[in-house]
């Protein structure tokens, strides 16, 4: 967490974190000045700990989840449904056909009814689909409910960048994204160890030990989603276990980074000028 130090120094003397003007970041210096260095890295350590195992724990489940159904063919998914290399390629690459769809959509919905809901709910819904699994018995039910996850997940790996976005300024975001990205390895080294675990279920009340891992993970992430309701803070401004000079700290340092607010309100204009000005289409 040394890091912590260097950025809080840094926040604190580098006039051009505002680009505002220099009375703004002047105030926001002074407002800073005021806490001490132990105690800023004391409260960004406090919130690594509320944000970060939120953010892994589902980002670690949308990959089991979506890599899954190769560990269910190696455990008896074609033997049950009968499939030809072209359906089984084609269930794995239309997931990210609904990936893509539904991905900018996503976006403006995650701004519009704030990470704290759109991101639990999101959760759920691929948590569910993921269990349906279980309930397919021909290649073309195996092809659509895969294009149905990839539209229930597309937008959780954006909403949890702009998540963290949220709390942390751009100096202290490498790390954390860091941290994030290499839970990915965990599922390749867990998601078959789990699945194999998952299938000695097999038989169990007449269900094959493939569907068994889509029911099981399914559940999981579902669980996950729920408890992300309770554990989940939308911005600093908001959370209610940090203190009113926490809140303020945290919220001072990404104002001054010029990073995203705390809380900015949903604005119509500008989703529909992302469409509609040709400049910004032209990236001009």
């Amino acid at each position: 967490m040394s890091d912590l130090k260097r950025t809080s120094t840094s926040e604190t003397s580098s006039g051009s974190l505002n680009e505002s003007g220099a009375d703004e970041d002047g105030a926001t210096k002074i407002a800073l000045s005021q806490y001490d260095p132990e105690e800023i890295e004391r409260i960004w350590k406090k919130v690594d700990w509320h944000i970060m195992p939120v953010a892994i724990l589902l980002y670690l489940s949308s990959y089991i989840d979506r890599a899954n159904i190769g560990n269910a063919k190696v455990l008896g998914l074609t033997k049950s449904i009968p499939l030809t290399n072209n359906q089984y390629n084609l269930a794995l690459s239309i997931f990210f056909v609904g990936y893509v769809l539904y991905e900018t959509p996503s976006n403006i919905l995650l701004k519009k009814f704030s990470p704290r809901w759109y991101i639990p709910i999101m959760t759920l819904a691929w948590g569910l689909v993921c269990a349906l699994f279980a309930c397919v018995n021909t290649a073309s039910g195996l092809i659509t409910i895969r294009f149905f996850l990839g539209l229930a997940e597309a937008g959780f790996l954006p909403g949890i960048i702009y998540w963290l976005g949220c709390w942390y300024p751009r100096s202290m975001q490498g790390r954390r994204f860091a941290i994030l990205y290499s839970s990915v390895s965990l599922a390749g080294a867990f998601g078959g160890l789990l699945a194999t675990a998952i299938h000695t279920l097999d038989g169990a009340h007449g269900i094959a030990g493939w569907r068994w891992i889509f029911i099981v993970e399914g559940c999981i992430t579902g669980g996950f989603g729920i408890l992300s309701f309770f554990f989940m803070s939308a911005y600093p401004a908001t959370a209610p276990w940090l203190t009113e000079s926490e809140r303020k700290l945290v919220v001072l340092v990404n104002e001054a980074d010029r990073a995203l607010k705390a809380k900015e309100a949903f604005s119509g204009s500008q989703i529909r000028s992302a469409f509609t000005d040709w400049r910004r289409t032209a990236g001009l």
